[in-house]
């Protein structure tokens, strides 16, 4: 999931309760507002944060993932990567064979 929050701070509880019962896994959460020096928590969740620097609103962005899932997520993307290359290579075999 992905929110355009045009200010984080007024919006925690919102965001919170919305992530909790949509049972959100990772969530890119754009135009915070929040500066470097502001900490920011939503319970059950990690937050990876790219701060502005030298800029008066704040941070660019931020990713939020449910922390109990994110191991599971990461696994789930390399099996999915591993497969495709799997592919790939029978499909080049294929082809060298055939011609």
């Amino acid at each position: 999931m992905h929110w355009n929050a045009h200010g984080i701070k007024t919006r925690k509880l919102e965001l919170g309760v919305f992530l909790t019962e949509n049972k959100i896994d990772v969530c890119a959460i754009q135009e915070t507002h929040l500066k470097e020096e502001e900490r920011f928590w939503i319970r059950g969740y990690k937050d990876f944060r790219q701060d502005r620097i030298n800029r008066k609103n704040g941070e660019r962005n931020m990713k939020a993932c449910r922390e109990r899932r994110v191991v599971v997520v990461v696994v789930v993307v390399v099996v999915v990567v591993v497969v495709v290359v799997v592919v790939v290579v029978v499909v080049v075999i294929v082809v060298v064979v055939v011609v």
